[in-house]
């Protein structure tokens, strides 16, 4: 009897310690189904992404940017060079409001603030709303700041006072030149680059080509220097000077100035070249801006070079390439006689007359250019022909570009010398031989 009372006891005590083994075979599975089908996540399904954050933590990848060209002009009466454009570094003023704990410090960051830039009540106010917000890690404060104010700023240990360097074009001479050398903007991918006159032309040879730095850094983010490396430095950009005659283009253009104003006009150009070897030597265009402050225009065709871009009737001043033409031909010579009698009929719906309703009676040829005599062009015009007039027109390089190395330049037009099929002389010839039509 004892005995199979033992026997059953240890039955009893048998059955809860197989359960439990099963159990704990079951745990032990399950915790290994879980485990692996998440090592199967991060494995196998989210391998990539986790290979992107390993190589980013691992590697170390700097650009390096260039510092854009130089532009100068020339001075012939001190034989020196003074800077046009040049590449500056300003710095934007910013605060981590998370490090403003409390309004005093508020307070006392904002009274050095307004110290140094002479800040307004209400400009105070703005400031110190912005230091208030305690979350933004980034809150801009002023946009350009000079080096010399930044080196105060930075003395002064403001908390949470930040300043992000970086480089600015900058103009000295203002609008002296302003058309010349246009401005640097934005282009469609909100990168800077060169608009409009030199510095649109020259954009590639003035902005240089930026460099990197690849490599592995080390747990506290520096270069690991035996580990691979590709280093490709940044090359800046190159200077220019220009053939502009800095004392020249301001005289100029100051007699410009007053000549539009004298007489009213909407706008004025003019082009000093030296006749040797065809250089510009000043040129100048109104009304013009200040390349420092170029979005201020009223109207963006104010960035217009109206002496490269706009079109327009030259008038008497063209009256010597019809006359260089007849002359090259032999058709007539300095000394070949012209009779006018005021007026030249039978070309146009109006007979074609002189300035001032003047006659000149008989004239040479050197008379006709000195009188400027419109009916006496008309008389080599019609002796040169309408084909080799428009021949010696387009030889002197009228109707295409000059080929200026500066941006926006557009073509002039002769199109209305073409507009009869016919060899016989015109009225839109007529008119041109003396810069009109």
């Amino acid at each position: 009897m004892r005995i199979r009372s033992s026997y059953r006891a240890d039955r009893t005590h048998a059955e809860p310690r197989g359960e439990r083994l099963v159990f704990i075979a079951g745990a032990i599975i399950f915790f290994a189904v879980l485990v692996g089908g998440r090592l199967f996540t991060l494995m196998v399904l989210h391998h990539d992404r986790y290979v992107a954050l390993a190589a980013d933590s691992q590697e170390l990848y700097e650009k390096f940017f260039p510092v854009r060209g130089q532009i100068y002009f020339q001075d012939s009466r001190t034989a020196e060079e003074y800077p046009a454009a040049i590449s500056r570094d300003v710095f934007g003023l910013f605060v981590d409001s998370r490090q403003i704990l409390n309004d005093k410090m508020a307070d006392e960051v904002t009274k050095e603030l307004t110290d140094i830039f002479h800040y307004d009540e209400a400009k105070a106010k703005v400031v110190r709303d912005k230091l208030n917000r305690r979350t933004d890690p980034y809150e801009p404060l002023e946009k350009r700041v000079d080096e010399q104010t930044a080196e105060i700023i930075k003395e002064k240990h403001l908390p949470g006072i930040g300043l992000a360097r970086y480089s600015e074009r900058y103009y000295p001479e203002k609008t002296l030149g302003a058309h010349v050398l246009g401005f640097v903007g934005k282009d469609q991918n909100g990168n800077s680059a060169g608009r409009y006159g030199i510095e649109g032309y020259w954009q590639d040879t003035l902005s240089g080509s930026g460099g990197y730095l690849s490599g592995t850094k080390s747990p506290g983010g520096r270069l690991i220097p035996l580990a691979e490396s590709d280093i490709q430095p940044a090359k800046n950009g190159a200077n220019l000077l220009l053939t502009i005659d800095r004392t020249l283009q301001f005289r100029a253009c100051e007699r410009l100035r007053q000549a539009a104003a004298e007489y009213q006009a909407v706008s004025a150009s003019l082009v000093v070249l030296n006749p040797l070897t065809g250089a510009i030597l000043a040129m100048c265009s109104f009304p013009d801006f200040d390349p420092n402050t170029y979005n201020d225009v009223a109207d963006i065709g104010q960035y217009n070079n109206t002496a490269i871009f706009t079109a327009y009737e030259p008038g008497s001043v063209f009256k010597p390439v019809g006359m260089a033409g007849a002359l090259n031909e032999g058709i007539v010579n300095s000394d070949t006689v012209f009779h006018d009698v005021g007026s030249r009929a039978g070309l146009c719906s109006k007979p074609i007359q002189n300035a001032l309703f003047k006659s000149y009676g008989d004239q040479t040829m050197t008379g006709v250019l000195v009188h400027s005599i419109n009916t006496g062009m008309v008389f080599v015009a019609e002796h040169l022909g309408k084909r080799k007039f428009q021949d010696y027109v387009e030889r002197f390089g009228f109707g295409v570009k000059e080929g200026l190395e500066i941006d926006k330049e557009v073509a002039g037009t002769v199109e209305s010398l073409s507009k009869n099929k016919g060899s016989q002389l015109d009225c839109y010839t007529a008119t041109a031989s003396f810069g009109q039509g």
